[in-house]
């Protein structure tokens, strides 16, 4: 009864139709927290073998992040900062360029950066290898952050 009303909800169909390449690559459901229907505050964590992906939204902003199974979702890195950081700091994705109340569009957006890019990003987690690029991923994440918060917030200085 309760894997229904899950499947019945709105995100959850959602994150089914735009996500399935999470399914292809040996990905399961493992956590949901949606508080309510149409909730602009919800998050869908996916498992594997090697990796955690966390689908989420924040104030109707929604991200994927990534961590290994063995770790909490604490030590999680953004898709968009592994992507610089596999791009050796020449790929900047920056927001979605739409409407953020348009939760489709935006999971389409990610789902498409995810599909391009799950094969070259999943290995960093698998044991051994997020501990030997551990502090390279750190160090990526916070260029990318220092230079996303010099394009998307003015008057705040990088750290």
């Amino acid at each position: 009864m309760m894997k229904n009303l899950r499947m019945s909800n709105p995100i959850l169909k959602d994150i089914n139709q735009y996500f399935g390449v999470l399914y292809d690559n040996n990905f399961q459901i493992r956590d949901v927290n949606i508080k309510f229907l149409e909730s602009r505050d919800w998050e869908v964590t996916f498992e594997s073998p090697s990796c955690l992906i966390k689908i989420y939204s924040d104030q109707f902003e929604i991200f994927i992040v990534f961590a290994p199974t063995n770790h909490q979702m604490d030590n999680r890195l953004g898709i968009a900062s592994i992507i610089y950081y596999l791009s050796k700091g020449q790929k900047f994705i920056g927001k979605f360029n739409g409407n953020y109340r348009n939760r489709k569009e935006q999971l389409e957006w990610l789902a498409t950066l995810l599909k391009e890019y799950i094969t070259q990003i999943t290995p960093f987690f698998e044991k051994g290898n997020f501990e030997k690029y551990h502090d390279e991923l750190l160090v990526a994440q916070k260029e990318y952050y220092n230079l996303y918060v010099k394009k998307y917030v003015p008057g705040i200085s990088c750290f």
